[in-house]
């Protein structure tokens, strides 16, 4: 996810509650709210480094002979396999046993009982599912959020312009920042990257 611009792993709201948050009762701006919504979940995603819908994952990881590894995903919902195979092949041979290995779901880490990581270049690899199946109550209002403030701005002149005076004529702007509710909201989704 680091770095990667793509499409949001899932819309993060629905149109009815962005309808509902903006007070909006009928349907003549349902176009602009569906692609506002597409908009504010992939830079949501990208703003907190991860995605957010629940998906399988493989991951290929440098065994550095430790005894735990950290997912790129959190949560982790559960590990399909764990293989540590020095020639990348990840045949059945070298597939660790289940009860051999603990993960922590909230850390988004792997951690063997007993024994290490082998050293070695992209010689682990993990295959687990990882995310929400319900997207998080803060999450879904931080788009709410977005979603209506990006779409009032629209309806500002799409330039942010905040007020106007004639007399002497002065104008201010709004600044490009998102809302601070919505980041507060999803400080406690944010990854921290190292």
């Amino acid at each position: 996810m680091k770095g990667a611009i793509m499409a949001a792993s899932a819309d993060l709201t629905t149109l009815a509650k962005v309808k509902n948050y903006l007070g909006i009762p009928v349907s003549d701006h349902d176009i602009l709210l569906t692609s506002l919504i597409a908009s504010v979940s992939e830079a949501v995603e990208q703003y907190c480094a991860r995605e957010f819908a629940a998906k399988e994952r493989t991951e290929f990881h440098d065994g550095s002979g430790a005894t735990a590894l950290i997912m790129r995903c959190r949560p982790i919902i559960a590990v399909s396999s764990v293989n540590d195979d020095l020639s990348r092949k990840f045949a059945d041979s070298t597939r660790i046993a289940p009860e051999a290995y603990v993960f922590y779901p909230e850390a988004g880490v792997i951690r063997l009982d007993d024994g290490v990581f082998a050293h070695g270049l992209r010689n682990v690899q993990v295959v687990y599912t990882a995310g929400y199946a319900a997207i998080p109550p803060a999450v879904e209002q931080a788009a709410n959020i977005l979603a209506a403030h990006f779409f009032n701005r629209g309806r500002q002149g799409g330039d942010g312009v905040a007020s106007e005076s004639l007399g002497s004529y002065t104008v201010s702007y709004n600044d490009s920042e998102w809302p601070a509710a919505a980041k507060g909201l999803l400080c406690q989704y944010r990854e921290v990257e190292v």
